[in-house]
């Protein structure tokens, strides 16, 4: 089967094709990283609120 079509060069389609891979790979790339930063915020989320639960706590025992 013949890549590219047409009057156009095989290759070309080739370098489309390895374009668009490496188009969807940033896309990848940058969704784990978005990914990586809301478990990063949530776990800070976490860690404040359980700050606060045990200032709470230290504020009900004296």
């Amino acid at each position: 089967m013949r890549r590219g079509g047409g009057g156009r060069n095989p290759s070309a389609g080739a370098n489309e094709e390895e374009e668009e891979e490496g188009e969807e790979e940033e896309e990848e790339e940058e969704e784990e990283e978005e990914e990586e930063e809301e478990e990063e915020e949530e776990e800070e989320e976490e860690e404040e609120e359980e700050a606060v639960v045990v200032e709470e706590t230290q504020k009900n025992i004296e």
